[in-house]
Formats: C-alpha cells, structure tokens, sequence
C-alpha cells in the first residue's frame, strides 16, 4: 500500500514483505529502537511497526516540522 504525507511517500508492507534493497539507506526496528525525527532521514526502511509505533511515525510525518531530508518511508507492519 502507498500513500504520502506531507509529500513524503510511505510504502506500507505486510510482515513477510519486504522493499527492494536500493529503496532504502537505513534500517530501523521499531520493537527494539525508538523512531525519531533524527533517524527519519533519505530513505528508511522500518520494520516490525505495532499500532503504537504506526501512531506516533505518522504524528512526526503530520506534524509542522516534518523530518528534514526525509525522501521516503518503507513500513513493515505487524497487523496489515
């Protein structure tokens, strides 16, 4: 599933998914890291994103400051 926010393209996969590997400079787990504005930068590839996660990445996309350099997001979801 795709969509944007704020003009920044959120590519949504199923857990068993996974994006093509020159989409993406950085890899984070958001079971085992937080997600910060800091880390969203160029193309980022986050993966086991619960509910709680989801919320609060797309609250730092919606918000008035959006992550400078943030070129593309790639989700792994936990509950497609």
């Amino acid at each position: 599933m795709n969509l944007f926010v704020n003009d920044i393209p959120v590519h949504i996969y199923k857990v068993d998914e996974q994006p093509h590997p020159g989409d993406y400079n950085l890899v984070i787990n958001a079971r085992k890291e937080p997600v910060t504005r800091a880390r969203l930068s160029h193309h980022v590839w986050v993966q086991e994103v619960g509910e709680v996660e989801l919320d609060a990445i797309l609250a730092l996309l919606n918000n008035t400051r959006v992550p400078f350099g943030l070129q593309s997001l790639h989700l792994n979801v936990t509950d497609y």
